[in-house]
Formats: C-alpha cells, sequence, structure tokens
C-alpha cells in the first residue's frame, strides 16, 4: 500500500519548528510575527479559545455556515476537526512580545495543500503584515510537504477577501452557485447548488502555485505604496 503523504503532515511540521514557531519576517526583514501549531494542550487554555470564538463571530459573515459561536462549540471544533485530524494544521498567530493576533491553517490534501481559516484579529502597523503572513506561511508550507499547488475557497460576497487572495498570489479557478438556506435558531449555511446557472451568491475556488505566490511576494515587497 502507498503511505498516504498527508498522514505525517503534523509531525513534519513538529519537526521543522523551534520553542518561538515558524517565523514571519517584514518586507525588510525584521521578525513581526510567530506561527505556532495548535495542540492538545491549548485546549486548556481559556484566553485562546475565547478570542477564537471572539474572531469567529465577528468574521462569521465570511463562511459557508452563519451561527453563533460559543466556548464551547469553538473548543469541540478545534478538538474535533483541528488537533485530531493528522491532515490538518492550524496555527496560532502570535507577535514578537508574545500578544495572540489570529490564526491560519491549511489542510494536506494529497497532491496540494488547502488554504484553511486565516483571521487576523489584531492588525499592527506593519506595512503589508497580512500579505507577509499569508505568503510565507503557504510557501513554508509547500517547500515542507513538496507540494506545488495550494486551494481555497471564497464566498462571492467576500470582496475584502477576494481582493486578498488575489494580491497574495491566487487567480480564480472556478465558480459554483450556492444557495442559502435559513436553519433553526437563526443560523445559515450556503451549499452548492449545481443545478442552476445563476445565483446571489457563488462558492469562489481559488488557486496558486509555488511560483505565483513567489512573484506576488516580490511585487508587495517592491511596491512603495
Amino acid at each position: 500500500m502507498t503511505p498516504d503523504p498527508s498522514v505525517s503532515f503534523r509531525p513534519l511540521i513538529l519537526a521543522d519548528l523551534d520553542e518561538r514557531g515558524f517565523e514571519i519576517r517584514s518586507n525588510e526583514g525584521t521578525p513581526i510575527a510567530y506561527l505556532k501549531l495548535i495542540a492538545a494542550d491549548d485546549l486548556q487554555d481559556d484566553f485562546l479559545i475565547q478570542q477564537v470564538t471572539a474572531w469567529r463571530r465577528r468574521y462569521k459573515h465570511c463562511f459557508l455556515s452563519e451561527f453563533e459561536p460559543t466556548c464551547a462549540r469553538t473548543k469541540a471544533w478545534m478538538q474535533v476537526a483541528v488537533v485530531k485530524d493528522p491532515a490538518r494544521a492550524l496555527f496560532r498567530i502570535v507577535s514578537p512580545d508574545g500578544v495572540l493576533m489570529g490564526h491560519v491553517g491549511a489542510i494536506h490534501r494529497k497532491t496540494y495543500l488547502e488554504y484553511d481559516y486565516y483571521i487576523l484579529g489584531v492588525k499592527p502597523d506593519v506595512k503589508n503584515f497580512a500579505l507577509c503572513v499569508a505568503s510565507q506561511f503557504l510557501l513554508w508550507l509547500l517547500e515542507l510537504t513538496k507540494l506545488e499547488l495550494t486551494s481555497g475557497n471564497v464566498r462571492s460576497d467576500n470582496l475584502h477577501g477576494l481582493d486578498f487572495h488575489r494580491r497574495t498570489g491566487f487567480s480564480v479557478y472556478q465558480q459554483v452557485p450556492l444557495k442559502r438556506i435559513d436553519a433553526e435558531q437563526g443560523e445559515v449555511r450556503f451549499e452548492e447548488d449545481r443545478g442552476v446557472t445563476e445565483s446571489d451568491y457563488y462558492l469562489v475556488e481559488i488557486r496558486a502555485t509555488t511560483t505565483e505566490l513567489l512573484a506576488a511576494d516580490f511585487r508587495q515587497a517592491a511596491s512603495k505604496d
């Protein structure tokens, strides 16, 4: 049987990290953040759970499921969907002086990397901070896993997200119509509706190669804006 490369994703990451985590540098080369892999022990960190819950509440309009987040629900999601999945990795974004700023994740899909849950809850006064995190994070994992392609999904009404991903180096691969479903207790779900050709909402699949990410990173670093 051929080994599943995604099974070794988290151990591969851990072997490449030191105590500080993965270092993110500014365009000028100054350390501006560290990425620390979220593990089982972190589920006991009440502050982390509270912050992730608050960020999920703030940005719930960006997801395919809109609901009122709670700490219990966040903790259960992190335990079952993140920590216990060997093909998935979620990182805390921490400033050099230890301030929790957000989180960013990825899923190893065997032949490509899926970009997953990037939320920046605290935005510092550092030029291109969000882009530096996204670009360096993805390029690091692509190199680590020997993959060449990363993919992600964005709701079509998330215009800020689409523009940010374009600036990171992504382009639109396809758009799938979505239907909005109003569920119980104020929850809203968006599900694929391939039986129609037009819709108010679409699932926009974005893709980028290592070369495209590097080119976008170079353009940002050279920009005077």
